[in-house]
């Protein structure tokens, strides 16, 4: 979608217009990717922080259960793990072959 893209891009205009003119911030790829799961593996962390004020589900799983948590922790994407921890994601989560974080 392009709310995926812009969070992909970390093109934070793009993503607060489309945001303000009603883009689903939950809406899946087909492999059940959010653009909060997009923005933590690419690191876009301000992407990110506005995905998730504006309700973005912080554990939300795409379809191997891999959470926008290990996106950013698989891509030392620090400042998006400290981010996501601090909005309460799940360190615990595990992926469908059981892997975590």
């Amino acid at each position: 979608t392009p709310l995926m893209a812009a969070a992909q891009n970390n093109h934070v205009e793009c993503l607060r217009a489309l945001l303000a003119k009603g883009a689903d911030c939950n809406a899946k790829k087909k492999n059940g990717a959010t653009a909060l799961l997009i923005a933590a593996l690419k690191g876009s962390l301000e992407a990110l922080l506005i995905l998730i004020e504006n309700g973005s589900t912080i554990d939300e799983p795409d379809d191997d259960g891999w959470t926008p948590l290990m996106a950013a922790a698989q891509n030392n994407h620090v400042e998006c793990l400290r981010a996501l921890m601090g909005k309460g994601a799940d360190c615990k989560a595990k992926q469908k072959d059981g892997a975590t974080s």
